[in-house]
């Protein structure tokens, strides 16, 4: 009998706990951060909102930083602990001393980590690792800096060209520049892995340029664009490439503007991409190319990895987007790229929630599946999910897009399908003078 009891106690104890914890897990609640501020030059606040409750539950953070600020380029850990900030490229004044700072979002603490010129700046997917690229006089190359360890390790020395990325697993840290693809660790930030171009076997054309370097979800495969650099302009000849870490292959994905200088050896072949992995074995390619005089062709392009195929999704240019962290929802913005003077202004653009799913018939056949959310969602970019996948935020066009400010936003509940705008204002209701999104931070 007594056995009997306390068998029922424990069973009893047992419930409640696990009732208590996944009541502690129901009630992590993901606010919105925003940085909003009324002087270029002062320090401003990190707003926190509810998008289930908009202009009654905001949460403002006072940034105190001094003087010399000047609107900064800002960027939030995916864990949402950090923002980083770093001076503006496109500072009015030369004679402001250039920065980065690190700021604590719960305890306001500050990191000030140097005082150069930053090109690019990335957090790792545990927030735990931030690296930039950095320039003071004639030195630079990338910097890997541990949250944890307070400390900073420079892992390249060549500045200019230098892109990076983080590896999902936060264990690995690419290189890429216009000599070689490198992979480092980033607990010491030793070489695993090199690629030197020049004994890849690359087409003749292409060098120098080196961009959008991404991995893969399973950390395999790294993509990136490369090409020709005849002028310093962003819609240069290229094609995009794929680095098989396992095997150590490189392959040549898209062939929208090599036939130009297969068949001639030179020529003006103007393009630009946007590329997104959206599970392990597919790679979405936004293009918008031209080939002949006063021609731009667009489309976006389902790169199935194992099958190695190519497969046209889209009429237009995937020129923006993000994958939903929990289902395979990709939130994009379709558009026609102006490029080398082709006028694309008035060619219709889009806002898209859709999945894909391949024909059972056959993997490259792929089926585009609209989400159901409410028709003619406001024309925009820089999307931005929570992290439960439940909530969609992102930037209405103004301007261009993105836009460096921000006067309004919209929210897309996933669950219902609905879509909420909102303007942002100061503590006092006045209008701010800056507005930058920054991310979800979970509570």
């Amino acid at each position: 009998m007594r056995r009997a009891l306390f068998i029922t106690l424990c069973i009893f104890t047992l419930t409640i706990l696990t009732q208590a914890r996944s009541d502690v897990t129901a009630q992590t609640t993901h606010y919105f951060a925003y940085h909003i501020t009324a002087d270029y030059n002062g320090g401003g606040y990190i707003a926190l909102l509810q998008p289930e409750f908009l202009d009654s539950r905001i949460e403002y953070v006072e940034v105190p930083i001094e003087a010399d600020w000047r609107a900064p380029r800002t960027m939030m850990s995916p864990d949402g602990e950090w923002v980083a900030a770093a001076s503006s490229i496109e500072s009015e004044d030369p004679t402001l001393r250039r920065f980065l700072r690190l700021f604590n979002l719960a305890t306001q603490e500050i990191r000030n980590l140097q005082s150069g010129y930053i090109a690019q700046m990335g957090w790792s997917a545990d927030g735990k690792w931030f690296a930039y690229n950095q320039s003071i006089g004639s030195d630079g190359g990338m910097v890997l800096y541990s949250i944890e360890n307070e400390s900073s390790l420079t892992i390249t020395d060549d500045y200019y060209g230098d892109d990076f990325a983080f590896s999902p697993s936060s264990e690995f840290v690419a290189s890429l520049n216009s000599e070689r693809l490198e992979i480092f660790t980033t607990s010491h930030g030793e070489v695993v892995q090199e690629l030197m171009f020049a004994q890849a076997s690359l087409p003749s054309w292409i060098a120098w340029y080196n961009t959008d370097l991404q991995w893969s979800p399973d950390g395999r495969y790294l993509s990136f664009i490369k090409g020709f650099a005849p002028t310093y302009v962003p819609d240069r000849a290229s094609e995009v490439f794929l680095w098989d870490t396992l095997a150590q292959t490189l392959r040549q994905v898209t062939d929208f503007v090599s036939p130009v200088f297969r068949e001639q050896g030179y020529g003006i072949a103007p393009v630009t991409y946007t590329t997104l992995w959206y599970d392990a074995d597919t790679l979405l390619i936004g293009v918008t190319y031209s080939i002949e005089v006063d021609v731009a062709i667009s489309g976006t392009y389902a790169y199935q990895v194992s099958e190695e195929t190519l497969t046209q999704i889209a009429d237009l240019q995937l020129d923006d987007a993000a994958v939903n962290p929990v289902s395979n929802q990709v939130a994009a913005h379709f558009s026609v790229a102006n490029i080398m003077g082709h006028d694309a202004s008035m060619a219709s653009e889009y806002v898209e929630i859709f999945t894909l799913t391949a024909n059972s018939s056959a993997r490259a056949d792929m089926i585009v599946n609209h989400a159901a959310v409410a028709d003619n969602l406001p024309n925009g970019c820089h999307f931005l999910w929570s992290n439960d996948g439940s909530w969609l935020a992102y930037q209405p066009r103004e301007y261009s897009c993105p836009y460096p400010n921000s006067e309004r936003l919209v929210f897309v509940n996933v669950t219902t399908g609905e879509y909420s705008e909102f303007t942002p204002t100061l503590p006092d209701g006045s209008t701010p003078l800056l507005v930058v999104p920054l991310g979800w931070v979970a509570r």
